[in-house]
């Protein structure tokens, strides 16, 4: 019954409550440090996408484009991601190419400082156009990491992050493992107007390493200024091989075996036998002729265009949709993306989702949201969580930054949307807290009220009060009731004693009481008595 919930017992509940939320605070600062396989979550697949290394042979990406298994999942935490179509996460950069493979040279690593807990800033340079999404990677062998276009600051669940001479990122030793991370990149791309009023250059102190050629006929060299010829700058001289190659080539996953009579290397057996291939091809194909140009260029491969999962609102990547490409140095703009490959065969077709893909797309977003929010949350959401606490309290008191003065991988203004998911446990246990100290008074303060405090006890509290013996808040019955022995006739002391007992039984422990109107008739008799003995003493 409604005797049995008193103010002990839910102030106990109430205490045992905080102490286990308590307890979740700190679990929540204490368990992402505990990473294991076993907590960590693998693919079903966990055989690493291959293709992604430091040295590539024409071909590679055409046999990873025959798998469907999904490699990235793609939120847009900040700025304006791309059209489907036009998206790319560039994973390597190559510079020399031998005819027949490419590679990155030197082959050197490097690691910038910072911690990927709390963002690593990779460039000097703040992006003109920022965008920064957050990627789920599968694994991928070479333990590359993607990002959509040049990388600024990275950060997430990574042991340690690695840079080699092309600005290409790695996470070493998470080659087989699935890793969640933000990237902010820069993604502008400029437009031909202003690229006609820029020039190509080589970067500085790496003149020679974009320019370099291997053994050619000399008829590429022919071929390339016949492609130009009438272009009056570097930038339509660009464009014009990557429309060449764009009109006359043939898109294929199974390219014809090339004529390579006379030492001829692959590219050169696509360029002059028919330009049948896939995206390598075209890719390469399109550096070597640029090269002749003496244009500074580079051949990247990563993923493009994948398909949109409307219910989880992210992007994903398969395997199927990794993808060869070309960028070109500018003076001013940096590198800039160029696309030789035709895309109508590249690209998926744009039908409508079945039943099946829909399906699929359920079951893909309740797995991303599983894994982000339960399995992998990590010491960087929580440093993210703490971000977007402050934040909110700073908003309450100081006016918004502007703009300019929020260049970093979460802007104070934009940790509500990359950062509010993480913050939510946060704040639910924030609130729980209070929450349920605020329930455990107001049961307290209804407990007590609706059990009323027996009349007898009550009358004998009013005669003591009476004579100058008043029980305070912080005196329990019991004591109370000690306290009175000394100041009291023996007779009143026991009958008040015995009044006390049965109110503790009746009121905290549901039985009925054994004294009442007997003892309180000896009180009200003894009572007078000890008033008018304390003044004869007294006198």
């Amino acid at each position: 019954g409604p005797r049995e919930v008193h103010g002990g017992l839910i102030r106990l509940t109430a205490m045992a409550s905080v102490f286990s939320l308590l307890l979740a605070l700190v679990l929540f600062g204490v368990l992402p440090r505990f990473r294991s396989s076993i907590i960590q979550s693998r693919t079903a697949n966990s055989q690493a996408v291959a293709g992604f290394t430091d040295r590539v042979e024409l071909g590679t990406i055409g046999q990873i484009r025959l798998d469907k298994a999904v490699v990235l999942r793609v939120e847009t935490l900040e700025g304006e991601a791309p059209p489907i179509r036009h998206g790319y996460w560039r994973g390597l950069s190559f510079d020399h190419f031998d005819g027949r493979i490419w590679s990155v040279t030197p082959p050197i690593h490097s690691a910038p400082g910072g911690s990927p807990t709390f963002g690593i800033d990779l460039a000097r340079r703040p992006a003109r156009q920022a965008l920064v999404q957050r990627i789920v990677r599968e694994p991928v062998q070479g333990s590359v990491l993607f990002g959509a276009g040049e990388a600024r600051k990275v950060s997430g669940a990574i042991h340690r992050v690695e840079v080699d001479v092309n600005g290409s990122l790695y996470a070493p030793g998470q080659m087989d493992e699935r890793i969640r991370y933000t990237i902010r990149t820069e993604a502008h791309q400029p437009d031909d107007e202003a690229l006609r009023r820029d020039r190509t250059a080589a970067p500085a102190r790496r003149e020679d390493a974009f320019l370099d050629l291997p053994a050619l006929s000399g008829e590429i060299p022919l071929l390339a200024a016949s492609i130009v010829k009438g272009a009056a700058n570097d930038a339509d001289r660009v464009r014009a091989v990557e429309a060449h190659l764009r009109s006359q080539g043939r898109y294929t996953d199974a390219p014809p075996a090339m004529n390579t009579a006379g030492g001829r290397s692959p590219v050169e057996g696509f360029l002059l036998d028919g330009m049948s291939g896939h995206c390598e091809y075209f890719a390469s194909a399109m550096v070597i002729l640029v090269r002749s140009l003496g244009i500074p260029s580079r051949l990247v491969n990563g993923f493009a265009g994948g398909r949109k999962n409307e219910l989880g609102d992210f992007v994903e990547l398969a395997r199927s949709d990794a993808h060869t490409w070309v960028e070109v140095h500018y003076e001013d703009a940096g590198w800039v993306r160029y696309d030789p490959t035709p895309p109508d065969l590249r690209l998926r077709a744009a039908v409508p989702a079945s039943f099946a893909d829909r399906l699929s797309d359920v079951a893909s977003a309740i797995e991303l949201w599983w894994y982000q929010r339960v399995v992998d949350f990590d010491t960087s959401d929580q440093v993210q969580a703490i971000r977007f606490t402050y934040s909110l309290w700073q908003a309450w008191h100081e006016p918004a930054p502007r703009p300019e003065q929020t260049d970093g991988l979460a802007p104070a203004s934009n940790w509500k949307i990359g950062a509010g998911k993480s913050a939510l446990p946060v704040l639910l246990l924030v609130l729980i807290v209070a929450g349920g100290i605020a329930i455990a008074r107001r049961l307290e303060k209804r407990s007590e009220g609706s059990v009323p405090m027996p009349g007898y006890y009550a009358s004998a509290l009013r005669l003591l009060r009476r004579r100058g013996h008043t029980r305070t808040p912080s005196c329990g019955a019991r004591d109370f009731a000690a306290t009175l022995e000394a100041r009291i006739p023996e007779a009143a002391s026991t009958a008040f004693r015995s009044l006390t007992e049965s109110y503790l039984a009746e009121r905290f422990g549901a039985h009925p009481a054994s004294a009442g109107s007997e003892e309180l008739a000896v009180l009200r008799r003894e009572l007078p008595r000890a008033r008018r003995s304390g003044r004869s003493q007294s006198a």
